[in-house]
């Protein structure tokens, strides 16, 4: 008897136990997988791939794709030389869809904008008076709205409420808009047409499950079917090396052996080195001090001052692209904001003439080297 003990003992345990325990299965957000992190369109490409188009992925813009229908394209135009875009609007002219959007707000009274999409459809990107900001904030969380789509009826979306387009002399033949105005616009350009959106943060993989995103791409995209699209999500250029890599990697393999068998031909050597050639070469920074003693010496003041002031503002400009309509008085304000140092010196900086004796202009120079590394 006592030998059936043990296994008794452990059958009504494992009954006991059976009687209390119970198995339930549980499903746990894992997050994005490394895909959706690098590629922020992956479900957009998705979505799209099972409406029957043939859908093409790229990080960056490394020319214009072959057979593509449509393209949406998150690297600006800017980036682009003019080769590449006169190539790009060409296609479009063709029969292409390009899809992009614009990147700087037009303040108000500016006769041209600097974008290339907006100058050449006369369509400006606005900011809402209550939010102006120098910086434009991108992402915002603004809450679904209803979209008025035209001819279609509505939609939910959650564009950027901050921001909205504004035609110019071309009529848009398809628009997009909610109670802050237009979001989206497309223009006919030739046999093809260009889609203007004030945002694409609608588009990203955590959003475009929310509200009617993925039925607004399909009408943002409005290719038929089995058309190429191509979703070319990077901001940025690539750079040179990529692209002649992507493009050439056999002719870059083939110099490098060369170049490998020339340094192991060039490396025998025959008979004794012949001594180096003495130099008799100045170094660049003896020609640097000789032209700036010979402006001095004949009233450079003026062109020195002149020149590094405009490196400044140049600077300036490129560092911060929204003080570009500012006026001098204002810009002094922020140039002496960020330097820690009183207006009225910077603002005579900016405004006045060129000094006409050398401790002053000595005093100017530092004052602009030191405005230049506050930047």
């Amino acid at each position: 008897m006592k030998r059936w003990s043990f296994p008794l003992l452990l059958l009504l345990l494992a009954a006991l136990a059976a009687a209390c325990l119970r198995l339930e299965s549980v499903t746990r957000d894992q997050g994005m997988s490394r895909e959706a992190h690098l590629n922020p369109w992956l479900a957009a490409g998705r979505l799209l791939e099972r409406q029957d188009l043939r859908v093409r992925m790229e990080p960056d813009y490394g020319g214009l794709p072959r057979h593509a229908r449509v393209i949406v394209l998150a690297t600006p135009l800017e980036y682009l030389d003019t080769r590449e875009r006169d190539a790009l609007f060409e296609w479009v002219r063709a029969g292409g869809h390009l899809v992009s959007e614009l990147q700087e707000v037009a303040p108000a009274g500016k006769a041209a904008p600097e974008e290339v999409l907006a100058r050449r459809l006369d369509v400006r990107l606005r900011e809402q008076e209550a939010t102006r900001d120098t910086r434009r904030p991108r992402g915002r969380d603004n809450g679904p709205r209803p979209t008025q789509l035209d001819q279609e009826g509505q939609v939910l979306a959650r564009f950027n409420a901050s921001y909205y387009l504004t035609p110019g002399k071309h009529a848009p033949s398809w628009v997009a808009s909610d109670a802050n105005g237009p979001h989206a616009m497309r223009f006919a350009v030739g046999a093809g047409r260009i889609t203007v959106l004030s945002d694409l943060d609608w588009m990203h993989n955590r959003r475009l499950g929310d509200a009617d995103h993925a039925a607004l791409l399909w009408r943002v995209v409005d290719a038929p079917t089995r058309a190429e699209v191509w979703l070319i999500h990077g901001v940025e250029r690539p750079s040179l090396l990529r692209i002649v890599w992507d493009k050439a990697a056999w002719l870059l393999l083939s110099l490098g052996l060369f170049v490998l068998a020339w340094l192991w031909g060039a490396s025998r050597r025959f008979g004794p080195l012949q001594p180096p050639a003495a130099a008799a070469r100045r170094r660049l920074g003896e020609h640097l001090e000789a032209s700036g003693r010979y402006l001095l010496r004949h009233g450079g003041l003026a062109t020195l001052f002149n020149a590094s002031r405009e490196r400044l503002l140049g600077q300036a400009q490129r560092r911060h692209p929204q003080w570009r309509s500012l006026p001098p008085a204002a810009l002094a304000e922020q140039l002496a904001l960020r330097a820690r140092l009183e207006p009225a010196p910077v603002r005579r900086l900016l405004e006045g003439d060129a000094p006409d004796h050398l401790l002053q202009f000595a005093a100017d120079i530092r004052l602009i080297n030191r405005l230049r590394k506050a930047l």
